[in-house]
């Protein structure tokens, strides 16, 4: 098994493979991308305020993150918030 991205650079290069994939391929078939992003990754990622993103969970529209333990360790599925950008541009494309 492939190691996990455990850096900016590792979540930004998995990032941008993941980006380059054509529509047909699918994120499920690379295991490089079985990581959890934190926070500020989620929040460059997305695009989006911590408040926005918690308004999106709470309504099923953005994935929810993953409590990692009885600490306030919160992580986001790296494939979960890569999978949530590419129905995003999908959906984009869709109405314009």
């Amino acid at each position: 098994m492939q190691a996990q991205p455990s850096s900016i650079k590792g979540v930004a290069a998995a990032v941008k493979a993941a980006l380059a994939l054509d529509a047909d391929d699918s994120i499920a078939a690379h295991p490089q991308y079985d990581a959890f992003i934190g926070e500020p990754e989620c929040r460059r990622m997305s695009g989006l305020s911590k408040s926005e993103r918690w308004r999106r969970i709470q309504v099923g529209t953005f994935p929810a993150p993953i409590n990692l333990g009885k600490s306030r360790c919160t992580r986001w599925s790296l494939r979960a918030v890569l999978q949530w950008q590419r129905e995003a541009i999908e959906r984009s494309r869709k109405v314009a």
